[in-house]
Formats: structure tokens, C-alpha cells, sequence
């Protein structure tokens, strides 16, 4: 018996307080085998009768029950749900930490660019490459010793099963790929930016066609579980337009008619549509024929329409609206002010 446990510390209270184990016995109501057995720790008392017998013989009922099994018991439930607690932390921590990296927005920006050569250069595309969407912006085709409006561009990529086209369209300085939904109609898990490809075609000999690889450089991939601070790459014309401001106020335009799609503003009307682009401040005109282009930075007016039965351009111009200058690059630009009022009757009803 170890001169601390609870049989040894009742033994010597009852003893010191000269009472009998038969005494100790009726005072509890108990037979004097039970006071025996306590005693050489063979059992224990209940909780109850643990408390009465401390008021007998003057114990400190919670030391005494510190000796008990009650008191490993109390400890051990105790451990144990501290111990489900940090399990379950840890579970749900792991389980946030899987969702962030998962669903987390990863990103990649690249700019597109055709290798210096003699016949054109490509400048200000863009491809944006994200876990939730595709964006691909063209940007700007200048042919050196042609008109680029006179060709149609082909634009695809090459795969193990063949050819995959993404744009097939007459040249516009507006030719992008918006997939803001993510349901991946052009790109997929396959595309590659190392096999895309443009064809120049001419619409004056649709059997002229000039190839050319698109290349594109990774400036910008998002790899922080948690971004502080967004870092923003432009050159430096892209950060020219974008810091321009209108005149126009987003609630103006949609009063006007416009509907909204991102930094983009939409109207349809009876022989086309308008398009009002907010980054760049340029409004736009298009329909089956006819492209007109008016940035509000430069003032100039870039229009034309193009004759698809006979493959030739109805008109093709520039105008500086500033110095009221007019470049003309089809047989005739006599009707262009038609072109260029169309322009400035909506702009109007855009300021009012």
C-alpha cells in the first residue's frame, strides 16, 4: 500500500480521529467489510459517500477525490474532447487550405507577337489564361506595303487530329475572344500556345495567302495562394488609353440604350450595332458590310465598307476630325461624311 493512495489516507484519518472501522461503519450506514475494503483499496466509494466520509474524519473532499478513479475518469473524458477539438480544427483547416488551392483564380498573361519580318507586324495582343476563363485580344495588324483592311485573317491552331479554327473574319482592329463564361467553345485543355497560327488572305485573290506564326510571351502568372496587392502590365500606349477618361458617364449610356458586358457597352439599332469600348474610349460601328472606328483620344475616324459580291471596297478611309483631314484608300471617298456623321449623331445623343 503506498502511503498516498486513498486506502492509506482514510486509515490514517479514521485512526487519528480514534473511530473504529465498526464505529465509521454505522455512523455511514454501512456494513464494517465496506470501511475494510476502502482501506486496502480493493474498492472505492461513490462520490456520495466519498463527500460524507471527508465530513467524519475532516478530509478535503477535492484532494481525495483527486485519488480516485472518478477523478481519472473526469480527466481522461476532459483530454478527450480537447483532443476531438484539435482534430476536427486541423480537418477543417486542411479542408479550407484544399478549397483555396483548388478554386483559387490562377492566371496567366502573355503578349502576342509576330516575329520581325518584312511583309507585317502585330502589336498590343493580348492572351489571358485563367482557371475560370479565356480572354484573346488580335490587337493591331499593319502590313508594310499593303492595306491590311484588304485581307481577311484566319486565325487556328494545330493539334495531333488536325487544324482547330478560332476566328475567321475580315480585318477589324476589334477582333477578340471574350470566354467570360468559361465554357471553352474555342480553347481547351489542349491548346497550345506554341502551335497558333494566322493566314493573311487577300480578298482582291482569295488564293494569295500569307502564313505567319502567332508567338506569345508569358509576362504575367499568378502563382500566390492570396494576392495583397494586383500588379498591373501595360506598355506604355495600353496605359496612355486606359487612363483616358470620357466625357460619358456609364449611367448616361445605359439610359441611352446601351447594355452592359463587362467594360464594353452595346446597343443595337435597325442597320447594325454601336459598341462603346470604356478601357480604350472608342466607339465602334459594325454590321454585315460596314466597320467604323472613332477614338475619342486622337479624334480620328477610321471607316470602311467592303463589297463581298465583288470583292472590292465601297469606301476605305481615315479622317483627323482634329485637322479635318481625310486619307483615302478606295477608288472614291466622296460619301464619307456619311460615314463620319453617323458617327458624330450618336456621339451627340451619347453627351445629351
Amino acid at each position: 500500500m503506498k502511503d498516498n493512495d486513498l486506502g492509506n489516507v482514510l486509515l490514517e484519518a479514521r485512526q487519528k480521529a480514534k473511530i473504529s472501522q465498526l464505529e465509521l461503519a454505522k455512523k455511514l450506514h454501512i456494513s464494517r467489510q465496506s470501511i475494510s475494503n476502502w482501506e486496502n483499496n480493493y474498492n472505492v466509494p461513490d462520490l456520495n459517500m466519498l463527500k460524507n466520509l471527508c465530513k467524519i474524519l475532516n478530509l478535503n473532499f477535492e484532494k481525495v477525490r483527486k485519488k480516485t478513479c472518478y477523478y481519472n475518469k473526469f480527466n481522461r473524458k476532459e483530454m478527450s474532447k480537447v483532443v476531438i477539438f484539435f482534430i476536427i480544427a486541423i480537418l477543417l483547416l486542411i479542408t479550407v487550405i484544399i478549397l483555396l488551392i483548388t478554386f483559387r483564380t490562377r492566371l496567366s498573361v502573355y503578349n502576342i507577337f509576330i516575329e520581325d519580318n518584312d511583309t507585317v507586324a502585330l502589336r498590343n495582343g493580348v492572351f489571358v489564361e485563367s482557371n475560370a476563363n479565356y480572354y484573346f485580344s488580335l490587337g493591331t495588324l499593319e502590313l508594310f506595303d499593303d492595306n491590311i483592311n484588304e485581307y481577311m485573317i484566319r486565325i487556328y491552331y494545330k493539334t495531333e487530329d488536325g487544324v482547330k479554327l478560332l476566328i475567321e473574319s475580315n480585318y477589324t482592329e476589334n477582333i477578340t475572344i471574350d470566354e467570360s463564361n468559361g465554357y471553352e467553345e474555342y480553347f481547351c485543355d489542349l491548346f497550345d500556345t506554341d502551335k497558333v497560327y494566322i493566314d493573311l488572305i487577300s480578298l482582291k485573290d482569295l488564293n494569295v495567302t500569307s502564313t505567319f506564326k502567332l508567338e506569345f510571351k508569358k509576362v504575367l502568372k499568378n502563382n500566390k495562394l492570396f494576392n495583397i496587392k494586383s500588379r498591373r502590365i501595360f506598355n506604355n500606349q495600353q496605359t496612355e488609353e486606359i487612363n483616358y477618361k470620357s466625357s460619358f458617364s456609364i449611367e448616361n449610356l445605359l439610359k441611352k440604350g446601351y447594355t452592359q458586358e463587362y467594360n464594353k457597352y452595346n446597343k443595337k439599332i435597325e442597320n447594325g450595332n454601336f459598341q462603346y469600348d470604356l478601357n480604350t474610349s472608342t466607339l465602334f460601328f459594325f454590321n454585315e458590310s460596314t466597320n467604323l472606328k472613332y477614338n475619342f483620344k486622337d479624334e480620328i475616324i477610321v471607316g470602311n465598307e467592303y463589297d463581298f459580291k465583288n470583292k472590292t471596297f465601297i469606301i476605305n478611309f481615315t479622317f483627323d476630325e482634329k485637322y479635318q483631314q481625310l486619307t483615302c484608300y478606295s477608288k472614291s471617298c466622296n460619301s464619307y461624311m456619311d460615314y463620319v456623321n453617323l458617327l458624330k449623331e450618336e456621339i451627340n445623343l451619347m453627351n445629351n
